[in-house]
């Protein structure tokens, strides 16, 4: 389907080993987001990973509306797309300057390990973008990604790339997120675990840097 990058499988790694001690179950699904911030725009990649098991089955099991035990025409795939775009985005809530931000959807992908199969509920991927066009502008900006508690799955991969003309002065970590790492190749690694939380990023949009090379 797609590279997974390195944060990636230390995520679905983590959430292999960090069992839900009151259930006594492994995690089900692993998340990552990149979050980019341009001189204009607000894009959210989110790649969410379901691990083979029970979980997996039933959200096949759903989207198989002519019973024929596989996911494989359109309207399926359509509606299991669906219902993991709500799985990976219901959680996340973005507002900039106080004001929910909104966010349309610009792509998303599927694919299913083992093929369309119902059973035995190999594993599924899935990768969802949306993005928020013409919210910022010249000028200081607060942005707060806030993600909300949930029991079904481990730590939650944040990533944080700035575009040319936008800099960060300062961040806020609160509940179970994690404060920003240094850059690395552009990006900034955080992340929320199990118990939700929220991270404020205090931004400064420079007026004539959008087309220079983005800074670390």
């Amino acid at each position: 389907m797609h590279r997974v990058t390195t944060t990636f499988l230390l995520v679905m790694v983590a959430s292999l080993l960090l069992g839900d001690q009151a259930e006594g179950h492994l995690v089900a699904q692993a998340r990552e987001m990149l979050i980019t911030v341009g001189p204009e725009d607000v894009e959210v990649r989110t790649r969410l990973f379901l691990h083979e098991g029970p979980e997996a089955a039933r959200l096949r099991a759903a989207a198989d509306l002519d019973g024929d035990g596989l996911v494989s025409n359109g309207a399926e795939q359509d509606g299991l797309s669906l219902r993991l775009k709500a799985l990976a985005t219901s959680e996340l809530s973005l507002t900039l300057n106080e004001t929910a931000l909104p966010l349309a959807l610009d792509y998303q992908r599927l694919a299913l390990d083992g093929g369309p199969g119902v059973e035995p509920g190999g594993g599924i991927h899935f990768e969802v973008v949306t993005v928020s066009r013409g919210v910022l502008g010249p000028g200081s900006h607060r942005l707060r990604i806030e993600d909300a508690p949930a029991g079904g799955r481990g730590v939650v991969a944040l990533q944080l790339r700035l575009g040319a003309g936008v800099r960060l002065t300062a961040h806020h970590p609160s509940g179970a997120s994690t404060a920003l790492g240094s850059p690395t190749s552009g990006v900034r690694h955080g992340g929320f675990g199990s118990g939700g939380g929220a991270l404020t990023l205090d931004l400064l949009c420079i007026a004539g840097e959008a087309r220079r090379p983005a800074a670390d």
